[in-house]
């Protein structure tokens, strides 16, 4: 079949650092996921022809894997308007309603090492998802007896809720409650939202509600727009970023914007593995590249495609 021009486009720079060098191309079957898979049913598409028609290649300058044809614009901005962000809202869900201790205890886990690296963390930063980061946590913390139904709008939605709970609902062990003391909340936690066409927007709602609008709920949280960060005006001890960096936009130049504010950044990415929705992969190397131009040193976690950048 001919493909319409309307669905891949030809992209001659980096996603990530905005370079025109642009080197190997690298050879990869992409499977399906809930976004490709929306793509495909729209055109008419199979997975085989999806992949025939993206080229991925190495930046030269970053390292990173970035796609020189890709979907078009129209196409990419089509998921995020109008889809939700599956992995955010389920850890949301997991650590607010369900109680998932598997979850909760990994963030637990993470945030106590970053404590242990950083020594104290008085202002701490989010960008993009206000659920990839530590505030799901935060919240479950600070306002335990909170009835969190009264998040979400509507009465029929709190409805649902309450039979997720019900259902779904784990009993924490003693020994969440015991991690949960070992747990210094910043007193300083400020969330950045933007404006990009390759991240989740208005329709990123579950159960009647926006995730943005959940965020300012906590009024522990300061919210304000990614293009206000320098009215915040404070130094920043630790930015947090999951899985959210491929969603903005000049994702370097947002970096190297706010990486003089700020003392430590903690950075995990996703792999290759983690679909053709995304606009570029970081590397190992990619993250050599960061600190040596922004001027932090590194610190490699054991987890896969997790690292501590610090000043």
């Amino acid at each position: 079949m001919s493909l319409s021009k309307n669905i891949f486009s030809d992209h001659y720079k980096c996603f990530f650092c905005n370079s025109t060098n642009l080197g190997d191309s690298i050879s990869y079957e992409y499977r399906d996921n809930p976004y490709t898979l929306e793509i495909r049913k729209n055109n008419g598409l199979s997975i085989e022809e999806v992949n025939a028609n993206l080229l991925l290649k190495r930046c030269n300058n970053c390292k990173s894997l970035t796609f020189n044809r890709w979907f078009s614009l129209k196409v990419y901005e089509g998921i995020y308007k109008f889809a939700k962000h599956r992995m955010g809202w389920n850890r949301f869900l997991n650590t607010i309603y369900k109680n998932n201790s598997e979850s909760i205890k990994n963030d637990i886990e993470t945030f106590i090492k970053l404590t242990k690296q950083i020594n104290k963390i008085d202002n701490y930063l989010e960008i993009r998802c206000p659920f990839m980061g530590m505030f799901p946590l935060f919240s479950l913390i600070k306002q335990p007896k909170r009835s969190n139904e009264t998040l979400f709008n509507s009465k029929i939605y709190r409805l649902k809720l309450f039979f997720l709970k019900l259902i779904k609902k784990e009993n924490f062990s003693e020994d969440i409650y015991k991690d949960f003391k070992k747990i210094q909340i910043p007193n300083e936690n400020i969330f950045l939202t933007d404006n990009s066409n390759k991240g989740w927007g208005d329709k990123c709602n579950n159960f009647g509600c926006n995730c943005k609008n959940i965020i300012k709920e906590f009024k522990w949280i300061d919210t304000s727009n990614l293009k206000n960060f320098d009215a915040l005006q404070k130094n920043i001890d630790l930015l947090y970023i999951h899985n959210t960096l491929d969603h903005i936009e000049d994702p370097y130049i947002t970096l190297s914007k706010i990486s003089s504010r700020v003392k430590n950044i903690y950075i995990k990415f996703h792999s290759i593995a983690g679909g053709a929705q995304h606009p570029f992969f970081l590397q190992n190397e990619t993250i050599n590249f960061i600190a040596t131009r922004l001027n932090f040193k590194i610190k490699k976690f054991e987890s896969e495609n997790e690292y501590l950048l610090s000043k």
